[in-house]
């Protein structure tokens, strides 16, 4: 008898709910409960996922290195052919260098951003933002507006609409919050931070109660329901030298307040 693991559920259900026109997440639990119950797979699968997500990271982080090896090889090669072309003057080389090398460049941009952006938002990193605003001990290279956003009752959006319906009001947040002129950051799962340089904590935070407001306004469907979003925030100046910890814990006291406030 085949062993059934948490991917072939996975696969089962999705061919099951496609013959019907509307799928609620109820339902969907519903066939999954059933058919784990049938192929005899135990509903405590957080050690499967687990497994089975770092395993997708490491073939990933595979990749990225087999594509920087090759990078630096190629590099390494036209750099060689480069230094014999100019001694015996060879032009046709010389441009055949320089298209190897443009052709690297665009390889090597595509790669940063394949590092450095989030897959589902398209908003930045951690990786980005500790190779472009932290030093090797976690501190701020310089003085930034530091802003925490904080999605409020996410949970009951993916709970209630599904997580597809989530995916899309992180796309729709991050993409309004990118007009802000802002580095955007994705830090957690409903959690963000911007990044202002050279501006002003009042001017900030007038930028972000005009993006909620903004956003508050919106409204989003689900099948013949809708709902509209909200989320907190703090926004503070972050000196240079001040630990990404530290100033995290500073921000959570802003958000919490600024939560308790908005939920009143």
């Amino acid at each position: 008898m085949p062993k059934y693991t948490i991917k072939d559920i996975t696969q089962e259900s999705k061919a099951k709910i496609a013959q019907y026109e509307e799928v609620t997440p109820t339902l969907y639990a519903a066939i999954f409960n059933e058919l784990a119950k049938e192929r005899n797979v135990p509903l405590d699968l957080e050690e499967q996922i687990t497994s089975l997500f770092i395993d997708q990271k490491l073939a990933a982080l595979e990749e990225v290195d087999t594509k920087t090896t090759n990078h630096v090889t190629t590099l390494d090669r036209s750099a060689q052919r480069a230094v014999t072309a100019i001694y015996e003057k060879d032009d046709v080389t010389l441009k055949e260098v320089l298209q190897e090398t443009l052709a690297l460049r665009k390889e090597i941009d595509a790669l940063k951003e394949c590092l450095f952006t989030d897959t589902l938002t398209q908003a930045y990193n951690r990786k980005w933002m500790q190779s472009h605003y932290l030093d090797p001990q976690e501190k701020f290279t310089r003085p930034v507006v530091l802003v925490w956003i904080d999605m409020n009752d996410f949970k009951h959006i993916n709970d209630e609409y599904g997580h597809t319906t989530g995916d899309k009001v992180l796309q729709f947040l991050v993409a309004q919050l990118k007009r802000s002129g802002a580095d955007v950051v994705r830090y957690g799962g409903d959690e963000f931070m911007l990044l202002f340089e050279r501006a002003k904590l009042t001017e900030v935070n007038h930028v972000i109660e005009n993006f909620r407001t903004q956003i508050k306004a919106k409204q989003f469907k689900f099948q013949n329901q809708t709902f509209k979003i909200n989320f907190s925030f703090g926004a503070m100046m972050v000196p240079l030298n001040m630990a990404i910890n530290t100033a995290i814990d500073e921000l959570d006291k802003l958000m919490y307040k600024d939560k308790k406030a908005t939920k009143n």
